[in-house]
């Protein structure tokens, strides 16, 4: 996330666990006209989401918790519930219909 605000040229940002602040409005240095830090915090957060949502296997992701998850609970009373947590996560990512994060 932190990339994509880098891009946009924006280095005033602070992080607190799991909130990030940045200025209110923000102007272009290479390009004209600026935008509302929330919009650009929330377009950061989308583009870091994917990153986490639809990282490859074998990649840091939330696909690798929900395999390891399986893993974990194998043999166990809860491995069916760990395989149907996996199994509609994936019909999630398929459908491209996960909680979306959000800037306020």
């Amino acid at each position: 996330m932190l990339t994509d605000l880098r891009w946009e040229c924006l280095d005033n940002v602070v992080a607190i666990h799991d909130s990030w602040i940045v200025p209110s409005f923000h102007i272009y240095v290479d390009r004209p006209g600026g935008c509302l830090g929330s919009e650009l915090l929330d377009k950061a957060l989308y583009h870091a989401s994917l990153d986490w949502l639809e990282a490859p296997p074998a990649s840091p992701g939330i696909g690798t918790i929900y395999d390891w998850f399986v893993t974990v609970l194998a043999g166990s009373p809860y491995e069916d519930f760990a395989t149907n947590a996996r199994d509609r996560w994936r019909q999630r990512l398929a459908a491209r219909r996960w909680p979306r994060f959000t800037a306020s």
